[in-house]
């Protein structure tokens, strides 16, 4: 495993390594020092076993989860491997979280990871060329863009997994921080498979409601459907849309925040409730809520969602490509 540091104007560093295409490290200029905004392994060797729940990781070829490990495409039916219960979840446990990516490009402001992913891989069809470029700029933005074209038609769902604690990553849970997702509807959940319903809902009126800034526990405990699975967020929002924007992030007690912007359809919200004294990095002990993942993406299982036009298939031939943009301010 390589890290390859980006460092901007304003002293943002941000840590990369090539297992997983992941972002290794965030670290903002707080009070003369540094502080550490994303959740991370004990070390590297934790970082590169079965230990590490995706921190910071490119997810594919399919993110999240499919019902039933199996769907149909172009009138055949393909079998994936069931990795949670019946389900196949970030195409199981040989997803591209889970792989050593060639280092194709390296700047002082950008760095480009490559994939060779052949037809078959995990079960889907099509030979795949996949690239996962960050960058970082002076606007404090650390850009990703995703691409890739295949040569069958497809299924692509790339997201990055990162674990925000705007706090710092050893700062206890994230209940506080303030959250805005620009999204009027979601997708409901009826039990802790976390397949999503095919009926979208209104997020008015329910726990979900994130379109003004509310503190992300306020509601978490209270008595709903969504919320009764599990005191956790696990769900997903149909983005508005409204100029690339997408999500927010505030923490008072830094004035630490953080703002989502893509050309994604959808974003995951996940605030970790299944951590449960997982070792961290630098001897910290992640629990319940420890951070927060805001993961640009297509609606999980959509391709067996009949009445959802929004559906991560690419044609032969076609270029894939997403961006996800994270700004920071301070």
């Amino acid at each position: 495993m390589k890290l390859i540091k980006l460092t901007n104007s304003n002293n943002m560093q941000v840590t990369l390594s090539d297992w997983g295409a992941s972002v290794y490290s965030i670290k903002i200029p707080y009070r003369n020092s540094f502080k550490e905004i994303v959740l991370g392994s004990a070390s590297e060797e934790e970082f590169v076993s079965d230990k590490n729940p995706c921190f910071g990781a490119t997810v594919g070829r399919v993110a999240n989860r499919i019902e039933g490990a199996t769907f149909f495409l172009e009138g055949k039916q393909y079998f994936l491997q069931k990795n949670e219960g019946s389900n196949n979840n970030h195409s199981g446990p040989s997803g591209y979280h889970n792989r050593l990516w060639q280092i194709k490009k390296v700047t002082d402001q950008e760095v480009t990871f490559a994939l060779e992913s052949e037809d078959m891989d995990q079960g889907y069809p099509g030979r795949v060329a996949v690239e996962t470029k960050y960058s970082l700029n002076a606007r404090n933005q650390l850009m990703i863009e995703f691409s890739g074209i295949p040569d069958k038609t497809t299924l692509l769902n790339l997201t990055n997994h990162c674990y925000f604690n705007l706090g710092g990553h050893d700062s206890g849970d994230i209940l506080e921080h303030e959250l805005v997702i620009d999204a009027d509807y979601y997708y409901p959940c009826v039990d802790e498979s976390w397949i999503p319903s095919k009926n979208r809902c209104r997020v008015e009126n329910t726990p979900l409601d994130f379109t003004k800034a509310k503190q992300i526990g306020r509601d978490i405990d209270c008595n709903h459907p969504d919320m009764n699975i599990r005191k956790d967020y696990n769900h997903c929002f149909i983005l508005n849309k409204a100029k690339y924007y997408g999500a927010s992030a505030y923490c008072p007690r830094t004035g630490i925040s953080l703002k989502l912007m893509t050309n994604y359809p959808c974003v995951l919200l996940y605030t970790a409730g299944y951590m449960n004294g997982l070792a961290g990095r630098d001897g910290a002990k992640y629990g319940p809520h420890a951070g927060f993942c805001l993961e640009a993406q297509y609606a999980p299982n959509a391709i067996n969602n009949s009445k959802e036009a929004m559906v991560p298939i690419v044609k032969a031939g076609q270029r894939y490509c997403k961006k996800v943009i994270y700004e920071f301010k301070w």
